[in-house]
């Protein structure tokens, strides 16, 4: 997968060119603030993307047979494919897209929940983010 300045996985690469907050704040003299709490700056790569889907295949997917349906599967898929050799997977029905990182959060740690009510432990550290342990709390308020 190649854009502008880099291989996807390679290296050296100049990724500061692929974000417009970045170069926006370089070119005014500001800060740039990376926080991905809520809101993850895109690459450019990223950014054309989701024009095109939202151009070319925007659609409900596994909710039809037309054309449009069609390609969003196989892009699905084919997106599947590039992130499970990108993390070294074994398979791409292990790759899950979320609505976002709280999403997968609560996923992750409901999937904990049935372990524990069956007399298993869940241990944590001092240091988790407050995001982590939410989901685990209500989950155990649950039982």
């Amino acid at each position: 997968m190649k854009n502008n300045n880099c291989v996807l996985g390679a290296l050296h690469c100049n990724y500061r060119d692929d974000f417009a907050t970045v170069i926006a704040a370089e070119h005014s003299g500001g800060t740039v603030f990376l926080d991905n709490a809520a809101t993850t700056q895109k690459p450019k790569i990223v950014v054309e993307e989701i024009c095109n889907f939202y151009r070319g295949i925007n659609s409900g997917e596994q909710r039809g047979v037309q054309t449009t349906q069609n390609k969003l599967i196989l892009s699905y898929e084919r997106s599947r494919k590039n992130i499970a050799a990108f993390i070294n997977a074994d398979d791409s029905r292990e790759i899950v897209f979320s609505n976002g990182v709280t999403e997968s959060i609560n996923f992750v740690a409901n999937s904990f929940i049935t372990p524990v009510m069956k007399g298993g432990e869940i241990i944590i550290t001092e240091m988790e983010h407050h995001s982590n342990i939410l989901p685990l709390a209500n989950g155990l308020c649950k039982i």
